[in-house]
């Protein structure tokens, strides 16, 4: 069931955005991914809307708002540590979708909360 919600957000996102919630615009204040676009696409992700400049922030601390970051363990937007994908029923390859990831991320978040950022 959670793979299919995972996937189904992701899919419901695609259609809806045609361009990267990142690339679409560019971030409205220094130190964050927050745009309309990136906004938009974190509340379709779920996200509730007191928690989207938060998302934003994490977002630019942790991949300066490229979604192609990566390192050994974390990848994409919001870096979704590899422990995740099973769980998500994604490939690793698939956190490199921004939108996908941050339906990925609101599912991570939703289970631990701002834990698995370290605030």
């Amino acid at each position: 069931m959670k793979r299919l919600k995972c996937i189904l957000i992701s899919t419901l996102l695609g259609l809806t955005f045609t361009a990267s919630p990142v690339e679409a615009g560019k971030p409205r204040v220094q130190g964050t991914c927050s745009n309309p676009w990136f906004d938009a696409a974190a509340a379709y992700a779920g996200w509730p809307e007191e928690e989207i400049s938060k998302v934003g922030e994490i977002a630019f601390r942790e991949s300066r708002c490229r979604e192609t970051a990566r390192n050994r363990c974390c990848s994409g937007l919001m870096q979704i540590h590899r422990a995740w994908l099973r769980q998500l029923g994604l490939k690793r390859s698939d956190l490199y979708d921004g939108q996908t990831n941050l339906a990925a991320a609101y599912y991570v978040w939703s289970v631990s909360g701002w834990n698995a950022w370290k605030l």
